[in-house]
């Protein structure tokens, strides 16, 4: 929120600890000099952060075209680390399958007033929407808009096929990618850099080229081969439990600041 945390945690003994975790709120003007002089006051020299790449004009940055932010000045004197989204293990209980009703879906801001920075995730839906048209597909497109309940939202995402996901108008991997498979659904995405390491095409993603040449042939043939795609939402609830947990990311957070 921007507090000066150390208004938050007085009571807590911070001596000699190794981390601290930030999340993509470190473009907000004034959270990097007042998370520097929290980790200064109690002996903190490592900054995990969500790999944030803009600088959101209403928080008071005006350039044009958006700044990228520069953690090693940001930061300069720490040792920082960018980190993915994670979930604790039991946050997803097992699944019962269900009648698969939608073939294709989405959820989340497919437009925003923030400089044109979703222009991937619009150009996919408006080209599936425009597939689905043509190949008589069915969908389940809820974008711009939040879900009644929690519901509502978990319902509709387990009667769906493939999930459409992105990286975010922050440039770093959305929360929601580690949600899909759990709900029985297989990730649909854009390639991009920030996926190296975490999701391979055809294993446990189905990952399109940026020109999106091969979307509608690769969206028919899962959407044809049942089997395939199932190994795919079953690679990649196998990867979130083994690799992607909160358990996960502590140990990788504690190697790194080691």
């Amino acid at each position: 929120s921007g507090e000066d945390p150390n208004k938050r945690v007085r009571n807590i003994n911070f001596n000699n600890s190794v981390l601290i975790l930030h999340t993509h709120k470190d473009y907000m003007p004034d959270v990097p000099d007042k998370a520097k002089n929290f980790c200064n006051s109690n002996g903190i020299r490592n900054i995990f952060h969500i790999d944030c790449a803009y600088l959101e004009e209403s928080e008071g940055f005006s350039t044009d075209p958006p700044d990228k932010l520069n953690f090693s000045e940001i930061y300069g004197g720490f040792n920082h680390h960018p980190i993915n989204y994670c979930y604790h293990a039991g946050v997803f209980p097992p699944i019962v399958s269900c009648e698969k009703k939608y073939d294709i879906g989405f959820s989340g801001i497919s437009k925003t007033t923030h400089r044109g920075t979703l222009d991937t995730r619009s150009e996919l839906i408006k080209k599936v929407r425009k597939l689905c048209k043509k190949n008589k597909l069915s969908s389940n497109f809820m974008e711009n808009r939040n879900y009644d309940t929690l519901e509502e939202y978990q319902d509709s995402m387990m009667k769906t096929r493939i999930w459409i996901d992105t990286i975010t108008m922050g440039g770093h991997i959305s929360a929601r990618l580690w949600e899909i498979p759990p709900h029985n659904a297989a990730i649909l995405t854009v390639e991009d850099e920030k996926y190296e390491g975490i999701l391979k095409d055809g294993q446990n993603a189905i990952i399109i080229k940026k020109d999106f040449s091969d979307l509608e042939e690769k969206i028919l043939f899962y959407l044809k081969n049942p089997k395939e795609l199932y190994n795919i939402v079953q690679s990649a609830k196998e990867d979130i439990r083994n690799r992607h947990t909160t358990y996960s990311r502590l140990q990788e957070m504690l190697k790194l600041a080691t």
